[in-house]
């Protein structure tokens, strides 16, 4: 009523989502989607702040390959936003025509940096290679320290921590002397973040529209290929990574420097989606899952805990591969 919207209306929850709850409001004259975002004392992230923000931002520039806030409440800690009519990705729907499309996004929300100094850091978001190990590395420590079960334990410990030596080691050796430098603000990006198809509704005309910023705000380039293609959702083709990594090049002043930099964090951030799989073996993340409307029956904790194994056991085989011979 407050958005002077009809205020006759049907209200169906939606799946698929983990860290919030969404609605699909179904009035005589539109559709729109309606999010209620997660809060806990030991996770104080403002989700409906940053999405708000980065949203209005976004279509500051004229950007329509996004959902368009109606309004948000802040007591409610909701937002009203149109609907995204479509379907949701599946990888035989990751074509040519869908990285053009994702590279441009990118592209268009970085067209005029200087008109977005109000935007926060990203989440988790880093600007040298020590940072980005390091934030990587706590993850890896807070699954040491919160993870009960025994199978699970045993993983992290006799796996996980070796892979992420491994990975680790290379990694602050292909650095060299730039292992504390910090990336200068024109090489810098407006990331969306946890940036993928699986954030993404495929319409009509192949079209595709992007949702899910609750995580949004500037980072390094890099970072975001590199969640980009090892996040697991819906994996992104790696053939398809010289053409990103061409097109997002633009965005720099040091392209040589931005495509070594992926190259040196890529392992590092496959190590961090083996660890995010494990989430639900924690007690913070469980009650985001929770509250997102996800189950947490015995099946799915075995499926999420075999899905990082074998996320590992591919990460390691790629390492030894590109290891050369003792």
């Amino acid at each position: 009523k407050k958005a002077g919207l009809n205020t006759t209306f049907e209200i169906t929850r939606l799946t698929g989502g983990v860290n919030n709850r969404v609605y699909k409001v179904q009035t005589p004259d539109a559709a729109y989607a309606l999010k209620i975002y997660f809060s806990h004392p030991k996770d104080p992230r403002d989700r409906l702040g940053v999405e708000a923000t980065f949203t209005n931002y976004a279509r500051s520039l004229g950007l329509a390959s996004l959902q368009n806030l109606i309004m948000f409440n802040r007591n409610l800690n909701a937002a009203l936003f149109d609907f995204a009519e479509g379907r949701p990705f599946c990888v035989d729907d990751i074509t040519q025509n869908a990285i053009a499309q994702a590279a441009q996004f990118v592209i268009s929300l970085n067209q005029n940096k200087t008109t977005a100094r109000d935007l926060k850091v990203a989440s988790e978001a880093s600007f040298s290679i020590h940072g980005h190990i390091d934030t990587v590395g706590k993850r890896v420590s807070l699954l040491q320290e919160n993870v009960a079960d025994p199978a699970v334990r045993a993983f992290v410990y006799d796996e996980i921590l070796p892979a992420w030596e491994q990975a680790k080691t290379p990694a602050i050796a292909a650095a060299r002397d730039r292992y504390f430098e910090e990336l200068p603000y024109e090489d810098r990006c407006i990331s969306p973040s946890d940036f993928g198809f699986h954030n993404a509704i495929l319409g009509s005309g192949e079209t595709v529209r992007f949702v899910d910023f609750e995580y949004a705000g500037w980072d390094d380039p890099a970072h975001l290929v590199c969640d980009f293609f090892c996040q697991v959702a819906i994996p992104v083709p790696y053939k398809y990574r010289p053409f990103m990594i061409s097109q997002l090049s633009s965005l720099v002043k040091s392209p040589d420097w931005f495509k070594e930099r992926i190259e040196i964090l890529t392992p590092i951030y496959q190590i961090k989606w083996c660890c995010i799989l494990l989430n639900d073996f924690m007690k913070i993340e469980s009650h985001r899952r929770e509250f997102a409307g996800l189950s947490f029956d015995n099946d799915r904790l075995t499926q999420q805990l075999e899905h990082s194994r074998h996320l590992l056991e591919s990460v390691t085989r790629s390492s030894a591969v590109a290891r050369p011979a003792e």
